[in-house]
Order: structure tokens, then sequence, then C-alpha cells
């Protein structure tokens, strides 16, 4: 399905191909990676367990305390081809910093060569979160119910790394229904929270790509299965649109880390949802038009591009023939234009 990297939070009881419920060892985590390995998959190993985010690692390999056990993990991995990085934080509250700060340190010093990776979910708390990692991280999950037809939420997200922390960001999209976290704490119906649509998840994607975020990591792929615990038979659907959206992110994988940077393209707009176009030039020379519309509502807008002849990829898009392009949708959309 088009994905080179897995981020597993419990990293320290990662052993494919069994599921692990304790921890694992240095010697099965490297066989875990070597199937990785051999697969074209990458590693971001999570540090989170060290202090007790998501489980509590307090003695590994024979060691004990944070500082060790990251030593000893970090000796043990680094050189393994598969491993793409290291992650530390996961939405943590401010008065983590100094923690974070000494573990980034640490990290950076035993394995220079591996980034680590620092997330916030808080647009406030951007610019405090940025020193704490060599890659920065942010989430945002708009789709909740019904109610919920817009992604304004994710470009203030941007906004924000933009002009207020002026730093770059990998982006987590939303690839789960809310409902997974919801009706076990609140006792609610499975049906007052909906998926997102496959329109929705690519649109968040090309979203990101418009902004220069330089990776995607969707968030989460072990909540598809989950999701059949109370809408049973839902993995079967869902999942094929997920993978969809993956291939069309995988296949424009050059544009997120192209050099250039793209061109805001001239729109004439109907309707209130903000449209956004993009001209993006890979470094090998192909060209695309991304085109967005946040939501909610209907919304039309002329693209000015210069060129006839584009084709739609998603059907949301009319060439004018005059090198203007005609792009209309309802509540959040997307469109690729080749050419």
């Amino acid at each position: 399905m088009s994905v080179n990297c897995v981020l597993p939070y419990r990293a320290f009881q990662f052993r494919l191909p069994e599921k692990q419920r304790q921890n694992s060892s240095i010697a099965d985590i490297r066989r875990s990676m070597d199937i990785l390995h051999k697969n074209g998959i990458k590693l971001i190993f999570s540090m989170l367990d060290v202090y007790g985010h998501h489980g509590d690692v307090k003695r590994f390999e024979g060691v004990e305390g944070m500082d060790n056990i990251i030593r000893v993990t970090v000796n043990g991995l680094k050189d393994h081809p598969a491993l793409l990085g290291w992650y530390i934080s996961d939405e943590n509250p401010l008065e983590d910093l100094p923690m974070l700060l000494r573990m980034r340190t640490l990290i950076n010093e035993i394995d220079p060569f591996h980034p680590v990776c620092t997330l916030t979910n808080l647009t406030k708390n951007y610019v405090f979160f940025a020193p704490t990692g060599d890659v920065f991280l942010a989430d945002n999950y708009p789709i909740h119910n019904e109610k919920t037809q817009s992604m304004r939420f994710i470009r203030s997200c941007f906004n924000a790394s933009e002009k207020d922390a002026r730093i770059g960001l990998w982006w987590l999209p939303q690839i789960f229904n809310w409902g997974i976290y919801k009706c076990p704490r609140t006792k609610q119906p499975y049906s007052d929270t909906r998926y997102p649509t496959e329109e929705e998840m690519r649109s968040h994607n090309l979203l990101a790509l418009n902004h220069r975020a330089r990776a995607v990591i969707p968030y989460a792929y072990n909540s598809v299965a989950r999701h059949d615990a109370y809408d049973p038979g839902s993995s079967q659907w869902f999942w094929p649109r997920v993978a969809n959206v993956m291939r069309v992110v995988k296949d424009l994988e050059p544009f997120f880390v192209e050099t250039e940077e793209p061109v805001k393209l001239f729109e004439e707009k109907v309707g209130e949802a903000i449209v956004e176009a993009r001209l993006h030039k890979a470094d090998d020379q192909r060209k695309i038009v991304v085109i967005t519309s946040d939501g909610p509502g209907d919304v039309k807008a002329i693209i000015k591009v210069g060129k006839a002849g584009l084709k739609s990829r998603f059907g949301h898009t009319k060439d004018l023939g005059d090198g203007s392009y005609e792009f209309t949708a309802q509540n959040t959309a997307s469109d690729v234009l080749d050419f």
C-alpha cells in the first residue's frame, strides 16, 4: 500500500510477526527490523515508555533508569539499516520540556545520524517543543461527526508553523473514527461518530503538501482493525480507502521533498470555503497543480495556471481552454492537475 515507515508507540515490545505484550529485547527488535528492511520499511523507534507516557519500562537489557535505558537502546539499534529516527514526545505537557531536552541531547550525542522526532498537538506550544527534536511533528484530527465538514483546523496548524514558530513539520493525518476512543468512555452510540471519507483523507494530505510538510505519518494503522469491535466488518471497506490515499501520497513523494517553493496560483472564488492552488515542481522537473478546499459548503473557483490541457485526477476541475480551470467542490475536497 506504499507505506515506507512505521511508528509503533510500544516499541520496547516490538516483535514481528507475533503480537507482544511484554518487553522484547535488542536481539528480537533487531530481528523485527530485519523483516521491515527486507520489505523496504523504516522504523521510527518510540522512547515514550522510558518515562511512562504509554507503558512503563523501568528495566531493559539489564539496566535501570531512563538515561541508562536510552543509552543501551540507542547503542543497540543505531547501526540497523531500518532505523529512521527516535520518537520522544506525543502531545506532552509543557512541564515535560526539561526532560525532553535532556533526552534529545543524550540521543544526539550517542547517535548523531538519526533524527530525534517530537510532537505536540497545541499550536501555541509549537515554538516551545521545536527545540526538543531535530524533526517537528504535529497533529489535528478534525473529523468527529456529520457536523464536522471542514479542515480549517488543520490549516491553522500550518499557519502556526509557518507564521508563528517559523518551522517546518511532518504531519499526522487522521485515518480513524473517533468512536473507538469516545464510545468506551462515554457509552455513546458508535453511530454518533463517523469515519473520514477517502476525499477528506486525501485532502488532509494534499493540504500538507501545499504547506511544505516533508512527510506524513497517518494516525493510526492499528486503529483500523480496532473499529471492528464496535462496527463489525468496517475494516474490510475502510482500509482499502486508506490504502488508496497512501498510494496517491506515494506517487506524489517527489513533491513532498521538492527543492523549489510551490507557486501560489491566482483564484477567483464563489463561496465561503478557502480554496488554495499551488504549482509544484519536483527536482526531476515533473509538475503538478494541487488544489484544496477547506469546507464547509459549496465552492467554485477559477484557477489561473497559464497552460491548457492539464488533466484532473479526481474530477473536481474542468479545463476552460484558455489556461484557466474551474474547480467545484462541496465541503473538504481536493484535486491534482497533471501536466
